[in-house]
């Protein structure tokens, strides 16, 4: 059983570090429409965006699992507690699942003439995901010794990436006539911190008399500033420095809007070309071993000696256990990742004066995986500043994905609020994806 320990401590490390946003280009007069496609021209002269709170994001998908059934709260001590045990079941291969959050430091649009419009902004990004094999989920849950002795387990698909950066978006599209429009996002990329490559090639055998573990291949990962992410209250999403880092990289946004009649428009984009080259503070951690014996912790060492208490720090005494088992190596090393691209495509159709259809269907890359999903949606508008709509989102997360929209207009404040999946906004923990924008602009 002592290999539960090792990789509960694996799954913690883990997680102490938001597929979405696809009702955004439905909302055309809001200026941030342009992050989804670049091409959309708004209505409004001028829109200023609050700093902050004029665009904020968050969301997560999982392919096979909700938040609660893997992690939650201790019922008596309120601490965080992992049990895979609920959830290996529902794994077939692998269970993919993501996490990211963004806001807006600073977003302006203007509109040139009829046909044309520019945008700036200022982003700040996180994006989290993980591959979880079937063979870690199960000998986690289960321990070595449920049909699992004597067993070679390999974990193949395990893969952890997590991204911070910071965009300058320049944006400009322009109508080349009444029903053609086009558009470009460029963006300049600032790294703020990155831990990916958590690839590893092992093998587990676990011995039929002892328990014991040995595992044979290697394991390394690469990480850029990862200190930047946490802070004495928890984890940090705001860095000190929110207007440079030392990490730089470039994007792209290409966009198409084509009105086919009075009532039928389609649209395309390809977002997130790009990457990041990772310098400064950038290593890569490897072990050194062909193979290796592990017969897991000595809890009688958790005890300080003669006291009878355990010592306070347990999570450093594990985390020392096994780099000196592995024999940890770090070495300074330049690399690069790239942007998480995305290919959408839209339509729209307009029932009435006041009522539309719309759909988007989007495919997003992933470091380890690509997600895939179908958003359709309905609006009507109530009078001239308001209107709002239901969606749904059908993906590899799930098909029960029932969302809401709205914007409203209170004399030049814009606010705006897009959900894809209203039980996931308001209870996360509780959904397989969710994806949630609001914001508040000044438009004139």
């Amino acid at each position: 059983m002592r290999i539960r320990l090792f990789l509960v401590s694996l799954f913690c490390w883990s997680y102490s570090f938001s597929q979405g946003d696809m009702s955004l280009a439905d909302f055309t007069n809001v200026n941030q429409s342009g992050y989804l496609n670049p091409a959309l021209v708004p209505e409004s002269e001028m829109s200023l965006g609050i700093p902050i709170a004029s665009s904020l994001s968050f969301g997560g998908n999982s392919t096979a699992f909700a938040i609660k059934d893997f992690i939650y709260p201790h019922p008596d001590s309120g601490h965080l507690v992992v049990d895979p045990r609920n959830v290996y079941e529902a794994v077939s291969t692998k269970a993919n699942f993501r996490l990211h959050t963004d806001h807006d430091w600073l977003s302006i649009g203007r509109k040139l003439s009829e046909r044309s419009y520019v945008r700036f902004a200022i982003r700040e990004r996180l994006n989290f995901t993980a591959s979880l094999p079937y063979n870690l989920l199960i000998i986690s849950a289960e321990g070595n010794v449920q049909g699992l002795l004597g067993e070679d387990l390999n974990f193949e698909g395990l893969a952890i990436d997590f991204s911070w950066y910071r965009e300058v978006l320049f944006g400009y599209a322009v109508g080349l006539n009444d029903k053609i429009s086009l558009g470009l996002n460029l963006k300049y990329i600032q790294g703020v911190s990155n831990l990916g490559r958590i690839r590893p090639d092992l093998n587990f055998y676990t011995e039929e008399n002892f328990f014991d573990l040995q595992l044979t291949g290697d394991l390394s990962y690469r990480s850029t500033n990862m200190g930047m992410i946490s802070s004495d209250s928890g984890i940090s999403v705001y860095s000190k420095t929110p207007f440079w880092a030392n990490n730089h990289g470039w994007g792209a946004d290409l966009g198409i809007d084509v009105q086919v009649n009075e009532k039928f428009k389609i649209g395309m984009s390809l977002l997130d070309f790009g990457g990041i080259s990772w310098k400064k503070s950038a290593k890569q951690v490897s072990t050194n071993f062909d193979t290796l014996a592990y017969s897991g912790v000595d809890l009688l060492e958790l005890f300080a000696e003669g006291t009878g208490s355990t010592k306070t720090d347990v999570a450093s005494f594990v985390s020392d256990s096994l780099t000196e088992l592995l024999k940890l190596e770090e070495d300074e090393v330049n690399y690069k990742t790239s942007l998480p691209f995305s290919a959408n495509l839209f339509f729209g159709y307009e029932m009435t004066s006041n009522s539309r259809v719309y759909s988007c269907l989007r495919t997003m890359k992933q470091p380890s995986f690509w997600l895939t999903a179908l958003h359709v949606g309905y609006v009507r508008k109530f009078g001239e500043s308001f209107e709002a709509g239901v969606n749904y989102t059908l993906g590899s997360n799930g098909g029960f994905n029932l969302g809401l929209k709205s914007s409203l207009e209170l004399g030049p404040v814009q606010i705006f609020v897009l959900s894809d999946n209203i039980i996931g906004t308001f209870l996360p923990q509780n959904a397989r994806y969710w994806s949630t924008r609001a914001g508040i602009n000044i438009i004139l």
